[in-house]
């Protein structure tokens, strides 16, 4: 009995100290526990930290965007008001000057102020892109007809250096694609300019263009070779990314933003697209891009206008047309009446200083078509636009209106074409383009 006694003592005191073992135990796993707890908690509020100071940064960042967009907005207008004049006046005077004396320095202003022009644009493209705000239209086009329209628009600009250009076109190419055929055009004038602006003359330029049809997706294929200056190695790497210029010595001697290729790069990305470059020092570069393309239904065939581009200036009308150009800028008014007059033909204009007067006018006297500027005093372009279509009784309310402005960016025109306008053309303007405009809705009463 004594040794079953000292038996279970032995045997309670060592349950006891099995429990005391595993209290503690417990103890320590719970001590851990709360610890990790407390770290957790404190991990957790400085994410939420994280998280509140990324969006803080997130909303600033936009915030900032949306400034440097708004800037860029306007700088370009202003900006473009007085281009828009110096440019027009030079056409003017060329197109007084005698074809076979032309006046180098005539001609010499008219390309730095087209290629001010391409800088601007270059800008506002980049705001776009970085804003996302960069619209892809997706509209029926031929892609031959693109890709001939820039070769014949930079030929003058490879036969003032002697430089030829070879086109090599893939006769299988469709001839309707789905896509954005300006944006193409951007895509291809900037790298066929950048190799014809790189090359030395007696070299040449060579583009070719096929393709590859993959379950009604075509896969576009442009090269651009040159055998000009070529770009180092080293630089290769970055060569599309935004302010970055070829830094050779003969590279110095040319001008550029360097924001084509980034543009570039960015516009084929954004139509899903992918863009190679292979390049050697003295023995020139290979640009070659590819962006896939629906093949466009038969109902969105594009039928050809009746004008064309070529035909547009030997147009005449000679019923009598009323124009009323609104335009609060002395200069620009004069250009624009200076542009209309030189057609010679029968249109009578008038002039309106901002949108209150333009409508008071529209009143009393009538129009065939309004000329209107989207930046005035008293009330803008928009707000006349609006009123016109809105508060006005037929068959005033109908009136034709083409914006002519030096807003460039496309919400500001999808703005003007919901408020009513019709048209819309960017200061500075094409005289060929208003006047092919103008015909447009001359034509249809």
């Amino acid at each position: 009995m004594l040794f079953f006694l000292l038996g279970l003592t032995i045997l309670f005191a060592a349950s006891l100290i099995m429990l005391l073992s595993f209290y503690l135990k417990m103890k320590k796993v719970n001590i851990k526990l709360h610890r990790q707890q407390q770290e957790n908690e404190l991990q957790r509020k400085k994410l939420e930290e994280t998280n509140s100071e990324l969006v803080e940064a997130k909303n600033h960042a936009e915030k900032i965007s949306g400034y440097k967009s708004e800037f860029l907005a306007n700088i370009s207008h202003e900006i473009r008001t007085p281009l828009n004049a110096i440019t027009g006046y030079i056409y003017l005077l060329q197109k007084q000057l005698d074809p076979d004396n032309k006046n180098t320095y005539i001609h010499n202003i008219l390309t730095s102020s087209e290629n001010l022009g391409v800088i601007i644009n270059d800008l506002l493209d980049i705001s776009k892109i970085e804003a996302g705000k960069m619209v892809i239209e997706q509209l029926c086009y031929n892609p031959v007809t693109v890709v001939t329209q820039v070769m014949s628009t930079l030929k003058y600009k490879a036969e003032e250096k002697n430089i030829a250009v070879e086109l090599h076109l893939d006769p299988m190419i469709p001839d309707h694609l789905l896509g954005d055929p300006y944006r193409l055009s951007q895509i291809l004038t900037n790298l066929v300019n950048n190799a014809i602006k790189f090359s030395e003359s007696g070299q040449e330029v060579t583009i070719n263009v096929n393709g590859i049809l993959r379950n009604d997706i075509y896969e576009l294929n442009i090269g651009v070779v040159d055998r000009g200056i070529g770009i180092e190695e080293t630089k290769l790497a970055n060569i599309f990314e935004s302010f970055a210029q070829i830094s050779s010595n003969t590279a110095r001697n040319q001008t550029g933003t360097g924001m084509g290729l980034a543009i570039v790069k960015r516009l084929i990305e954004l139509q899903k697209g992918s863009i190679t470059v292979d390049s050697k020092v003295n023995e020139g570069s290979k640009f070659k891009f590819t962006i896939p393309y629906s093949i466009a239904p038969p109902e969105m065939v594009i039928k050809k206008k009746k004008n064309t581009d070529n035909a547009v200036d030997n147009i005449n009308i000679t019923k009598r047309v009323n124009i009323l150009l609104v335009e609060d800028n002395e200069i620009n008014q004069e250009l624009a009446v200076d542009t209309i007059n030189s057609w010679n033909m029968n249109f009578n204009i008038d002039i309106a200083q901002n949108g209150m007067e333009a409508i008071d006018m529209h009143e009393k006297n009538n129009y065939d078509i309004i000329l209107m500027d989207i930046m005035m005093p008293l009330m803008d372009g928009n707000e006349a636009t609006i009123h016109i279509r809105k508060k006005m009784a037929a068959p005033k309310c109908n009136i034709p209106i083409i914006g002519m402005t030096a807003h460039a960016l496309p919400q500001e025109k999808h703005t003007a074409m919901e408020n009513g306008m019709n048209e819309y053309v960017t200061k500075p303007f094409n005289p060929r383009e208003l006047k092919q405009k103008i015909i447009d809705f001359t034509e249809k009463e």
